[in-house]
C-alpha cells in the first residue's frame, strides 16, 4: 500500500477530520511536515478540504532557522496553501521556566499554533508525527517511569491536534519524498546525541535491533496501541465515575465521596483524581504522579480529616466524608459592599450578587408558607421584603455571627449551622452573607432566617441571587 494510502486509511479509521473540514498545517520543513503538506495537498479538491500552514521560528539555529522559515514559505506557495510565522524565542523563558529547551519549545509552539488556529477558525491542527516519535516517546517515559497514558506514547489524537502520519515508519516517508521528488530540510541537531530523545533514536534503539536481531519499532508501536486503549478506557470509566456521582456543586466546588473513592481500583482511582485535580484547576491539565495519588488514596481512605498540596496550585482536603479540591490561596480578606435593589454586586470571587423586589397581585399571598428548610441548598432565595430591616450589605463572616435559621426555635452561631450543614471549612470564608440592619437574612446556599420568611400575608418578595462567575470563552 502506498504511503498516502496508509495515510488516509488512518484518518478514516480513526476519524481524524471530515471532507470539507479547514486544517491548519504545523510545518517545520522537515521530511515529516514537508511529507505530510504535500500528501493534503493531493486529496485537497477531493475531499474539499481548506488548507492553511503556520510555521513557529524559535531562532535557535540562527542563519538555518530564518532558511526553514523562507523554505516552508516557498513550499506553500507553491502549492497555493495560505501561510503564516510566528517569531517565538525561549532560551530565556526556558531557563526562568525550570524546563529544557526541548519542554519549553514544545509548549510554546502548541500555545501557538492553538492561537493560530482560533484566528484562522480551523476544525484541526494537523502534525506530521510518525510511528518513529511515538516508539521514542514510548522509550523516553519508560525510563523516566510512566503509566498507560505515557507508554502508549503520542496519541493519534489529543484535543484539537491530529496527527495521520502516525501509523507510518520514518523510512516510509523519507521514501514517498525521494520518489515524489519533494526535497525537504534537515534540522543538524537532531542527528547528535546531545538529547535523551535523540540518544534513544541514534544509540539505544539501533542497539537493541544489532543485540536482538530484528525490528523493535512495529512491536514497540502495536504495544503503546495496547496501552492507548487501556488508557482510554480507564478515562471513559473515571469520567462515569464522576459524572454518577456529581462531583461539581452548583457553586463550583470540586468535590468526592471519600469513602468510595478509597474503595476504588488503584489504578481507576488514580484516573479520577488525576481528572478531579483538572476539573479543580478549571479544566486545565495538572501533572500527578504516582507517588501523589497513592498519597491522595490513603488521605481518603484515612476517615479522618487532613489535606495535601499538590501540583497545578491546588489543595486536596478531606473533611467528613468528603474530599475536595480547591485553590491553594490564602483566606479570603473580609469584604462588606453596600447593596442596592436591581443593581449587580461584584463579589471577590468572581461571582455576581442580585436583589429584585416583586410585588404580588392582591390575594396570591394565601398560597401558604413554604416549607421550612426550602431554600437551603439553592444559591437564590426569596424573602419577605417588608420584613427586611432596609439598607440591605452583602459581607462574608465575621467572629460571633449568629441568627435565627428558617424553622428553627431560636438563634444559632453561624459557625455550628456551617457544620450542621458540612459546608467545608475552607469554603465558609467564602459564603456571601445578606445584611440588613438586625443581622443575617440569608448565608448564601445554606439557609435563609426565619423572621425574613415567606408567608400568607405576604405582599413583595425580596428576590436574592448569587450568579456565576461568567464564562469568556
Amino acid at each position: 500500500m502506498d504511503a498516502i494510502d496508509r495515510m488516509i486509511r488512518t484518518v478514516r479509521d480513526r476519524s481524524l477530520f471530515r471532507r470539507e473540514d479547514a486544517l491548519l498545517l504545523a510545518l517545520s520543513g522537515g521530511p515529516d511536515s514537508t511529507c505530510l503538506l504535500h500528501m493534503l495537498v493531493r486529496i485537497r479538491d477531493a475531499w474539499g478540504l481548506r488548507l492553511s500552514a503556520f510555521h513557529v521560528n524559535h531562532g535557535l539555529r540562527d542563519d538555518e532557522s530564518d532558511e526553514d522559515e523562507r523554505f516552508v514559505r516557498d513550499d506553500c506557495a507553491r502549492l497555493g496553501v495560505p501561510f503564516r510565522s510566528a517569531r517565538v524565542p525561549i532560551r530565556a523563558a526556558e531557563k526562568a521556566a525550570g524546563l529544557s529547551l526541548q519542554e519549553r519549545a514544545r509548549g510554546l509552539r502548541a500555545a501557538a499554533l492553538i492561537g493560530a488556529m482560533k484566528e484562522e477558525k480551523a476544525d484541526r491542527i494537523v502534525t506530521g508525527h510518525n510511528r518513529d516519535d511515538r516508539v521514542e516517546t514510548v522509550l523516553y517515559h519508560l525510563f523516566r517511569g510512566s503509566g498507560p497514558r505515557g507508554l502508549a506514547g503520542i496519541p493519534h489524537r489529543s484535543g484539537p491536534f491530529v496527527r495521520p502520519l502516525l501509523d507510518l515508519p520514518r523510512a516510509a516517508i523519507e521514501e514517498w519524498l525521494a520518489r515524489e521528488g519533494i526535497p525537504s530540510r534537515v534540522d543538524r541537531t537532531n542527528l547528535r546525541a546531545v538529547y535523551d530523545r535523540n540518544r534513544i533514536r541514534l544509540e539505544l534503539i539501533p542497539a537493541a535491533e544489532r543485540l536482538l536481531g530484528r525490528s523493535v519499532a512495529g512491536p514497540i508501536a502495536w504495544s503503546a496501541e495496547i496501552l492507548a486503549e487501556v488508557d482510554d478506557y480507564l478515562r471513559r470509566e473515571a469520567e462515569r465515575w464522576i459524572e454518577r456521582r456529581g462531583v461539581v456543586s452548583p457553586e463550583g466546588a470540586v468535590q468526592a465521596p471519600a469513602g468510595l473513592l478509597a474503595e476504588a481500583h488503584p489504578a481507576l482511582g488514580a484516573e479520577i483524581l488525576r481528572r478531579l485535580a483538572a476539573l479543580g484547576a478549571g479544566g486545565e491539565g495538572t501533572r500527578i504522579r504516582r507517588g501523589t495519588t497513592r498519597r491522595l488514596l490513603a488521605l481518603a481512605a484515612a476517615e479522618r480529616d487532613g489535606s495535601l498540596r499538590i501540583p497545578g496550585g491546588l489543595t486536596a482536603r478531606v473533611e467528613g466524608d468528603r474530599l475536595f479540591f480547591v485553590t491553594t490561596a490564602a483566606p479570603s480578606a473580609p469584604y462588606e459592599m453596600d447593596v442596592e435593589i436591581d443593581r449587580p454586586v461584584p463579589l471577590p470571587d468572581g461571582r455576581t450578587l442580585l436583589c429584585r423586589i416583586e410585588t404580588l397581585p392582591e390575594g396570591m399571598g394565601e398560597r401558604g408558607e413554604p416549607e421550612p428548610g426550602e431554600s437551603a441548598a439553592a444559591l437564590s432565595a426569596r424573602l419577605d421584603a417588608d420584613r427586611a430591616a432596609f439598607p440591605l450589605l452583602v459581607r462574608n463572616r465575621r467572629p460571633g455571627d449568629r441568627f435565627r435559621p428558617l424553622g428553627a426555635p431560636g438563634g444559632r452561631k453561624l459557625q455550628d449551622l456551617f457544620t450542621d450543614r458540612k459546608v467545608p471549612r475552607h469554603a465558609r470564608d467564602d459564603v456571601p452573607l445578606l445584611v440588613d440592619r438586625e443581622g443575617i437574612l440569608w448565608a448564601a446556599g445554606v439557609e435563609i432566617a426565619d423572621r425574613a420568611r415567606l408567608t400568607r400575608s405576604t405582599t413583595k418578595i425580596l428576590t436574592v441571587a448569587i450568579l456565576p462567575v461568567p464564562n469568556d470563552t
